[in-house]
């Protein structure tokens, strides 16, 4: 029975790993887990690993390596819901919600930066702050060396 997942959100970029929380996982090969948007008809399954009776992990998937049905947007930014299968059994009845944040490929962009912030108003002067360190990487593409050429803004 598949209990949670951690972190609940990730970029559409994918590749970070997604810890799946629950009871009762019988130690198998075979794991599937299933990335699910009810309201587009549409889900991503990838493989999965199993860690012990309460923990699979799994890698998130890259939203845009994957096709949907014809006439319909790409995956993108959103909520699905998680659901796992074990040993070639049917999804769990159990799901759990997880967002895709949406963020730009640093390939694709001249400037980027953290996707998701916590903010708090300044007291001081009554603008928004962020409640964390922000960075953020400015890159050129140097025709010249033919090479990017980056530099880095930290926050404090």
């Amino acid at each position: 029975m598949l209990k949670d997942v951690y972190p609940r959100k990730a970029a559409v970029t994918g590749g970070s790993t997604l810890d799946l929380i629950g009871l009762d996982f019988p130690n198998t090969d075979d794991v599937t887990v299933r990335f699910e948007w009810a309201d587009k008809k549409e889900f991503v399954d990838v493989r999965g690993i199993f860690d012990s009776q309460s923990k699979l992990t799994c890698v998130v998937p890259r939203l845009a390596d994957h096709e949907t049905a014809e006439g319909e947007p790409p995956l993108g930014q959103g909520t699905c819901q998680v659901r796992v299968a074990l040993d070639g059994d049917s999804f769990t009845l159990t799901s759990v919600e997880f967002y895709f944040h949406s963020i730009t490929e640093s390939g694709s962009c001249v400037m980027f930066g953290p996707g998701v912030l916590e903010a708090a108003r300044d007291p001081a002067n009554n603008k928004l702050a962020t409640l964390e360190e922000t960075m953020f990487i400015i890159q050129v593409y140097c025709i010249r060396c033919s090479r990017v050429l980056r530099c880095t803004f930290l926050f404090l």
